[in-house]
């Protein structure tokens, strides 16, 4: 026969938080343009990390920065 068991003898109940999850900020891509006495400047944060990461002698990576220029646009 089964014994039987009282509330109180019952492991007590742990309940169990998830793991928060980071994850990276988001930039928004706008961005402002400014014109100079020598030409023009584009600031922002998200275009000018892609400028910055750009290898401007290569017809490739052009392209890809005026992929991303185009869908901020």
């Amino acid at each position: 026969m089964a014994s039987q068991k009282n509330i109180g003898d019952l492991p007590e109940i742990h309940t169990i938080q998830p793991e928060p999850v980071y994850r990276p900020g988001m930039d928004l891509p706008t961005f402002e343009i400014i014109r100079q006495t020598d030409g023009w400047q584009v600031k922002g944060q998200a275009i000018e990390r892609a400028a910055a990461m750009t290898y401007w002698e290569y017809d490739d990576a052009i392209a890809v920065f005026k992929g991303s220029w185009n869908r901020w646009n």
